[in-house]
This record gives C-alpha cells, sequence and structure tokens, in this order.
C-alpha cells in the first residue's frame, strides 16, 4: 500500500501523518463510466472521517452524483476520474475538514452545533467554526448528523446513518432503463442467488430458470450478470468458471449481458485488496479472459470494446 502525507504540502516522507494514496478503478459501461474508490474507507480511517463525508465533499466538487453501497463498502462516482485529479479535490476536504488552521495538525474532531460544525484540535486545543456558508457539504454533515457521533470519539469513527436518498441522486440518463442503481432490487436477486448458492443449486436448470425468472421480474436481465460475478467468484476464479458454466452462459446470452459479466468481475476483483494483490498483473488478468473466450461465454468483439487490461490497472 503506498502511503502519503495527509499534509501534502508538506514534503517531509518521516512525517507521521500518513494516509493511502487514492487507488481508483474505472468502470465502463458502454457510453458511461463509473469511478469506483477502491480504498476509500482506509483513506477515511487515516483522516478519522467518514467516508460517506469524503465522497459527498468529491461528488460536490466534480459536480457528479455518488451511490454508496453500505452492505459492500463500495464508493463510486458517476464519470471517468483518473486518481490525480481525486486526490487533489480530497486535498480541498483535508484542509477545510481535517487540518487545524492553528498548527494545521489533522488530529481534529469535528461536532455539530446550531451554525455548523465545530473542529476541535487535540493537539494545540483550538477551536473553530466551520459554517454552512464555508461549503455545501456542512449542510449534509448537518443533516445526516446522529447522536453517536457526539458520543464517540472522531479516532473510533462515526456510526451515521445511511443515505438513501443518494441513490435517487443518479441521472436517469445513466447507462440503460435496466441498470444500475436500485438497492433494494438488487438485494432481492443476490437473497435468492445465495440461497441456490448454500443450497448447491446454481448449475440446476430449474434453479437457473428461476434466477432469470427473478432477473426478468426486477427489469434486471441486463444487471444480474454482473451481480452473479461479485457474488459468486473467489480467489479461486478459474476453477468456479469450470464449475459454473452453464449458469454463466445462460446469463451471457447477448452483448450487454456480456459486458456486464466483465464489470462484474472488474468490480470483484478492484474491491477486494486481497483479491487485487492475486490478479495484480496482465498475465493473470489475460488467463481469466482467455477461460471465458474459451468457454464461449464472452464474444472477442465484446473483449476489444470492453479493453478488459486497462479496467484492471493499479494508478
Amino acid at each position: 500500500m503506498t502511503l502519503t502525507n495527509i499534509n501534502r504540502a508538506i514534503e517531509d516522507p518521516f512525517n507521521r501523518y500518513k494516509m493511502p494514496k487514492l487507488v481508483v478503478q474505472v468502470i465502463k459501461e458502454r457510453s458511461s463510466f463509473r469511478t469506483i474508490l477502491v480504498n476509500l474507507s482506509d483513506i477515511g480511517k487515516a483522516l478519522r472521517r467518514s467516508p460517506q463525508y469524503i465522497i459527498k465533499y468529491l461528488a460536490l466538487e466534480l459536480n457528479s452524483s455518488m451511490k454508496v453501497n453500505n452492505h459492500s463498502n463500495q464508493y463510486i462516482i458517476l464519470g471517468n476520474y483518473n486518481p490525480e485529479t481525486l486526490q487533489n479535490v480530497l486535498d480541498g476536504f483535508i484542509k477545510l475538514f481535517v487540518l487545524c488552521k492553528t498548527c494545521e495538525n489533522p488530529e481534529t474532531d469535528l461536532d455539530c452545533d446550531e451554525k455548523g460544525l465545530c473542529q476541535r484540535c487535540c493537539a494545540c486545543g483550538s477551536t473553530r467554526e466551520i459554517t454552512i456558508e464555508c461549503h455545501e457539504l456542512v449542510k449534509f454533515i448537518r443533516q445526516n448528523w446522529s447522536e453517536d457521533e457526539k458520543k464517540k470519539n472522531q479516532y473510533y469513527w462515526n456510526q451515521i446513518i445511511s443515505f438513501p436518498e443518494e441513490i435517487d441522486e443518479i441521472s436517469s440518463q445513466s447507462i440503460s432503463s435496466d441498470e444500475d442503481w436500485d438497492d433494494d432490487d438488487d438485494e432481492q436477486f443476490v437473497a435468492l442467488f445465495q440461497r441456490k448458492k448454500l443450497s448447491d443449486q446454481l448449475n440446476d436448470l430449474v434453479s437457473i430458470e428461476e434466477l432469470i425468472n427473478e432477473a426478468k421480474r426486477l427489469n434486471m436481465t441486463t444487471k444480474a450478470p454482473c451481480l452473479i460475478a461479485r457474488n459468486l467468484f473467489t480467489k479461486e476464479i478459474l476453477k468456479e468458471i469450470d464449475v459454473y458454466e452453464v449458469l454463466l452462459s445462460h446469463f451471457c446470452q447477448n452483448h450487454e449481458q456480456q459486458y456486464s459479466l466483465l464489470d462484474g468481475i472488474a468490480m470483484f476483483i478492484c474491491s477486494n485488496e486481497e483479491i487485487h494483490e492475486i490478479f495484480s498483473n496482465e498475465k493473470q488478468i489475460s488467463t481469466i479472459f482467455y477461460k471465458l473466450y474459451e468457454k464461449d461465454l464472452i464474444d472477442e468483439d465484446v473483449f476489444y470494446d470492453w479493453s478488459p487490461i486497462e479496467q484492471f490497472r493499479r494508478p
């Protein structure tokens, strides 16, 4: 894991206040892009700030929409952003909501009051108000502040309420009518899928038909392969492609579904640091895709259009 100083204006390599460098994964979905912030949770821990606050700040600054999946701990911004751009925007969040204005130390806590937020420095003891006029994020934090946050030191991290309204912020124009942001439907399909998986019925034709009908009922026949990939595969993915060939073939009947399967595999690999380390070079990634091609699960022109190797590179 590559680390950088929390206050990047300090160039001292021995500065003890470190955070991970932002790792992003850009997923192409035909005419649209999504940027997954792979290690935002780790950055939130280093800054002692909720990752929901951080991604909301980034979305506001980039004039984009965000997606938070609390179950999978996944943070997504709609659009194509490189890590350098996002890191520079993150510096703005750190300067305004983390660093002490007096001593520039990052050991600060936040509290919520009538005017806005109150920041207290644990190093020098100074306090300051961060009002709504300072940034639009202040209003968001105040609206979603829970009493638990006032009782818990930021070093143990905030227990904040979920943000269902953020799901609705994704533009209805994004990707397609079958896509991509209805968590309730996701959970219904995944729940059925997990039951079939635990019962070892994923290659049973009756169970496969039941899964297909559920995907049709929820209007997610395109998205289903992505959800299957994210919930099916482990580090034994090469063996699992063989084992679940029948299931995968039924859900990869057209190019749209094949794109979806590739997206799901990319998200599965990039959202898990251990898995990403295992499949961190082009040769290993290519082995997966050759296996998919060999099994006639993905057409050759889909591979070329999707540009898979680029999807998996670390910045």
